[in-house]
């Protein structure tokens, strides 16, 4: 009888945990899906609010975005990585794309996703609408976005279905991330070029200006990787900033080797919206 008792305690703590875990917004993250082999975004019309702090919302393109654009027409467009996008730690009004709309009082509309590079990154502003006719092109860039290709493989990261429990989804994800790093995705030389090249021709399309951000990861001086001045070199009259000439940019502006903190965020958008074209 005993055991029984135990039993049913030992389930009830379960379920409270679960519902505790549940309700904290533990589980709250935004799924992703393929479009097709090595093409992915964040699934459409989708919200959440992960550990019940961070509001996130992605809007029928899969972009986090919180309000509704037709078409790209008019809009700063904002493209680039988990940079861009922020992560599950950044709330909405967080992020780079809403805090540079602050900075500059008009539509920049993101496009981007976690673990996107180059080779993601311009044919998924092609795909979108009116994409030609916005006003400003904004691509935040780094040293690692040349010659990879993103392709989801972390399915921790990029969860494509609601886990049935909780706590067993975490703990596995946990352990999984402490024992089975997931490695990084592949370098394919042979999409340096032509990542530069696509970049060029989306220049010469686009009726706006074009910047490009620089974007040092911790501890980089990225002057030094010639890839950046062969990308500016493919775009004639594009600017290049640097968000490291920023005398407030600095160490504590990062989350980890490349992720900016909130106060990081606040510090680029800032920077961006002084010195974009």
């Amino acid at each position: 009888m005993i055991w029984l008792a135990l039993a049913a305690l030992a389930a009830l703590a379960y379920l409270a945990i679960e519902l505790w875990l549940r309700r904290r917004g533990f589980i709250d993250v935004p799924l992703f899906r393929f479009e097709e082999p090595g093409i992915y975004r964040a699934a459409p019309d989708q919200s959440g609010r992960f550990m019940s702090r961070h509001e996130w919302r992605y809007d029928r393109r899969g972009m986090r975005f919180s309000g509704e654009v037709a078409n790209l027409a008019g809009a700063t467009i904002l493209l680039g990585d988990s940079v861009v996008d922020g992560g599950n730690r950044i709330g909405q009004a967080q992020t780079l794309p809403a805090l540079l709309a602050a900075e500059l009082e008009e539509t920049v509309y993101p496009v981007s996703a976690r673990g996107w590079a180059l080779a993601n990154e311009l044919p998924a502003l092609t795909a979108m609408p009116r994409w030609e006719q916005g006003k400003r092109l904004i691509l935040v860039v780094n040293s690692g976005d040349f010659a990879t290709v993103g392709a989801m493989g972390d399915r921790f990261m990029f969860s494509r279905r609601r886990p049935p429990f909780a706590l067993p989804w975490l703990v596995a994800r946990q352990v999984g991330r402490m024992l089975f790093r997931s490695p990084p995705d592949p370098q394919r030389p042979e999409l340096h070029a032509q990542t530069i090249a696509d970049f060029g021709g989306i220049a010469a399309k686009f009726g706006g200006t074009v910047t490009i951000v620089r974007y040092p990861m911790k501890g980089q001086d990225p002057a030094t990787d010639p890839r950046f001045a062969e990308l500016h070199a493919a775009a004639p009259g594009c600017a290049l900033i640097d968000p490291s000439d920023d005398p407030e940019w600095g160490e504590d502006c990062y989350a980890d080797h490349i992720h900016p903190t909130a106060h990081g965020l606040m510090v680029l958008a800032r920077f961006i919206g002084q010195n974009a074209a």
